[in-house]
């Protein structure tokens, strides 16, 4: 089994990142702070399943 690089958990933080950017153009713009809203469901869903997903199968993968 070859080591492959996925990039989940960079591709996460940088969604985490951009969200974070919404929320900030969202105190100057009205359009940017719904976007933010809209997206932050997603983006979090997304991260955690990243993170957790990770740290479950270095720990051994899920135990039955």
């Amino acid at each position: 089994m070859t080591n492959q690089k996925t990039y989940k958990r960079e591709v996460a933080g940088a969604m985490l990142l951009a969200l974070f950017g919404y929320f900030t153009w969202g105190i100057f713009n009205e359009e940017a702070k719904r976007v933010a809203e809209f997206l932050t469901l997603p983006v979090f869903t997304f991260a955690g399943a990243a993170f957790a997903i990770d740290t479950v199968f270095k720990q051994g993968g899920p135990s039955r």
